[in-house]
C-alpha cells in the first residue's frame, strides 16, 4: 500500500514536470513568435517611410 503511494506521488510528480516543462516552452514559443513578427512589423514600418 505504502509502495504503491509512493509510486503514485512519483508519477504525479514527474507529470507536472512534464507539464510545467511543456507550458514553459510554449510561453517562450509564444513571446519569441510575437516580439519576431513584431520586429517584422516595425521593419516594415520603417523602411516605408524611407521610401
Amino acid at each position: 500500500m505504502f509502495v504503491k503511494e509512493r509510486e503514485t506521488q512519483t508519477l504525479l510528480a514527474n507529470v507536472t514536470d512534464v507539464t510545467q516543462l511543456y507550458v514553459s516552452q510554449m510561453l517562450s514559443r509564444t513571446v519569441y513568435k510575437f516580439i519576431f513578427s513584431h520586429l517584422i512589423n516595425m521593419s516594415f514600418d520603417i523602411s516605408f517611410h524611407l521610401i
